[in-house]
C-alpha cells in the first residue's frame, strides 16, 4: 500500500500484493515433512492505482499464475548451489480488464552462494568466491552479520500466449497490434543489507535494492522490439513482516506496456 505520486502533481493510493498457496496443503497432512520435489502453487499478484485518468502513469498490472516450480540442488563443493525452475499458466490483465491475456511461462534461475547471487555476502567475500577461495555460508539475515551485505540474482524467462482481449482502436488509431504473444525476458534483482544501519536504527532490517527486468518482443508490430520496466527504493523492516518502503518506477510493464513513473511511500506487510 503506498501514496504515489506520478509525475509531481495528484498525488494517489496504490496497491502492490503477491499473494500466493501451496496447493500441495490441500493432500498432505499438517505435519507432513516438506518435500524436495517440485511444489504446485495458485498466486494472485497486482499492481493497482486509485485512479480513473486512462493517462494514469502507474505500475498497471493483474496477474494470476498456477504452476509448478523445483529446486535442483548440486553437491556441496560444486560452484552452482542450486537451480530453479518454474512453468506456470498465467492470466494478465490490466486493472480495468481492458486488456486480457492468457500467457504459458518459463522461468529459469541460477544460485551460486559464492558469487552473492542468490545469498547475502559482503563484497570481500564475493571477491573470495570469484577467485574461487572458500567462502563460509550465511542463510539467517535476522541474525545481524557484517555491515553492509550484498545478493543479486538473475531470472531468465519466455511468455507464450495469445491476448482475448483489448481496446477497440478509435478513429485514426494504427490497427491493433499482433494477438499472439511471444517474449524473452531477463529479470535481475540486487539487494544491498544495511545490516549496520539496522542495529543502530533498533531495527530488524534496512534493504536498498533495484530490479530491472527486460524484454525482447521479436513479434511487435513497432519498429522497437525492446521494453524495460526499472524499479528500485529502500525498505526498514520494524520487523520480518512490517516495513516501511520508498520506491521509484519507471518503465513498461506486461500487459499493455504502458509508460508508468512514480515514486512512492508506503507501508508493506507479510502474512
Amino acid at each position: 500500500m503506498a501514496l504515489d505520486d506520478p509525475d509531481g502533481g495528484d498525488v494517489q493510493y496504490t496497491a502492490d500484493f503477491n499473494l500466493t498457496y501451496d496447493l500441495q496443503r490441500l493432500f498432505s497432512p499438517p505435519d507432513a515433512p516438506s518435500s524436495a520435489g517440485p511444489t504446485f502453487e495458485l498466486s494472485f499478484e497486482g499492481h493497482l492505482a486509485a485512479n480513473d485518468n486512462k493517462d494514469k502513469k502507474s505500475q498497471d498490472a493483474l496477474r494470476l499464475r498456477l504452476g509448478t516450480q523445483v529446486t535442483r540442488n548440486w553437491p556441496a563443493g560444486n560452484w552452482l548451489t542450486s537451480v530453479y525452475f518454474s512453468v506456470n499458466a498465467k492470466y494478465e490483465a490490466d486493472s480495468d480488464l481492458d486488456t486480457e491475456a492468457l500467457v504459458l511461462e518459463a522461468i529459469v534461475s541460477p544460485r551460486i552462494d559464492a558469487w552473492g547471487i542468490g545469498a547475502a555476502h559482503t563484497f570481500e567475500e564475493i571477491w573470495q568466491g570469484l577467485r574461487r577461495q572458500p567462502v563460509a555460508r550465511r542463510t539467517a539475515l535476522a541474525e545481524l552479520g557484517p555491515p553492509v551485505e550484498f545478493q543479486w540474482r538473475p531470472f531468465f524467462g519466455l511468455d507464450v500466449g495469445k491476448t482475448l482481449d483489448r481496446p477497440a482502436p478509435e478513429a485514426g488509431d494504427p490497427p491493433p497490434p499482433n494477438d499472439e504473444i511471444l517474449r524473452l525476458f531477463v529479470r535481475v534483482r540486487a539487494v544491498l543489507h544495511l545490516n549496520g544501519l539496522a542495529s543502530d536504527l533498533s531495527l530488524n532490517a534496512v534493504q536498498v535494492y533495484a530490479e530491472e527486468t527486460f524484454y525482447y518482443l521479436p513479434l511487435g508490430d513497432e519498429p522497437d522490439h525492446t521494453r524495460n520496466f526499472f524499479t528500485t527504493g529502500v525498505e526498514f523492516y520494524f520487523t520480518p513482516d512490517v516495513a516501511l518502503t520508498l520506491s521509484y518506477k519507471i518503465g513498461e510493464d506486461a500487459p499493455t506496456f504502458g509508460r508508468a513513473e512514480s515514486f512512492s511511500v508506503g507501508l508493506g506487510l507479510k502474512f
